[in-house]
């Protein structure tokens, strides 16, 4: 299974980071530790540092990096292995995730059921449509803004 630093960032919310998110890809598998001597950093990793090795700013001294490629994540006042072990179980906690759906399709399990799991996750309105354009299912249009307006449609 791959992340992306927003599903990263989500999962680590209790730190608050500081996020810097330009190209959110599902491209992470693992993390590693950053090191000011290695240079050559791979996108399939994030990286876990202290920014004060990469930031000049002293106000950086009390914060860790999270970077991956030119993604990058401050949590500031964080403890580097409480931090370490909440990345490696974010990386469970989607592995879970994924299982589950997967399960759950396996089961032809009803497409509201599913759409209700993925708003369990996701923090973003979920509407499913056919190829045609035909709408199936919603969870939470209220986060589309399209709350008063979504009445009017109904599932097939």
């Amino acid at each position: 299974m791959k992340l992306s630093m927003s599903l990263i960032a989500k999962y680590l919310e209790r730190y608050r980071p500081e996020c810097h998110i330009l190209h959110d890809t599902m491209s992470i598998k693992g993390v590693r530790f950053l090191s000011a001597s290695h240079q050559q950093f791979s996108l399939e990793y994030i990286y876990l540092g202290e920014a004060q090795g990469y930031y000049q700013d002293p106000r950086y001294g009390q914060a860790l990096l999270l970077a991956n490629g030119e993604n990058q994540m401050i949590c500031w006042g964080a403890d580097y292995e409480e931090l370490l072990n909440d990345v490696l179980s974010a990386f469970d906690f989607y592995a879970e995730f994924e299982q589950k759906l997967f399960l759950a399709a396996a089961r032809h399990c009803p497409l509201k059921e599913m759409a209700e799991m993925m708003g369990e996750v996701l923090d973003c309105a979920l509407f499913v449509f056919d190829i045609d354009g035909g709408y199936y299912e919603y969870n939470q249009p209220e986060k589309a803004g399209l709350y008063r307006d979504w009445g009017n449609y109904r599932g097939r």
